[in-house]
C-alpha cells in the first residue's frame, strides 16, 4: 500500500505496539510489522501480521513481560 485510504498521506513499513483483543483477554505485541501513514497514523496490518498475531496467541507461550493498565467505566 503506498498510500492511506483516509488521509491520502505516505504509508510506509514499520514495527509497532500493537493492543490485541483475542476473546476476553487483551495482549500486547510488540514488534508487530505494520504499514502505518505518516500523516494521520492510521495502521493497517497485512496478512502476514495476523497470521503471526493468531499463530503467536494460539501457542500460549510465556508473555515477556507484564504490564498494568487502569480501566475507568463510564457507566
Amino acid at each position: 500500500m503506498d498510500h492511506c485510504y483516509f488521509c491520502r498521506g505516505k504509508v510506509i513499513e514499520k514495527k509497532i505496539e500493537h493492543l490485541h483483543r483475542w476473546g476476553n483477554a487483551l495482549f500486547m505485541v510488540k514488534g508487530l510489522p505494520a504499514e502505518v501513514c505518516e500523516d494521520c497514523k492510521e495502521v493497517y496490518l497485512p496478512p502476514a501480521s495476523l497470521r503471526m498475531l493468531d499463530d503467536l496467541l494460539a501457542r500460549h507461550e510465556n508473555p515477556t513481560e507484564f504490564i498494568q493498565i487502569p480501566v475507568y467505566s463510564l457507566s
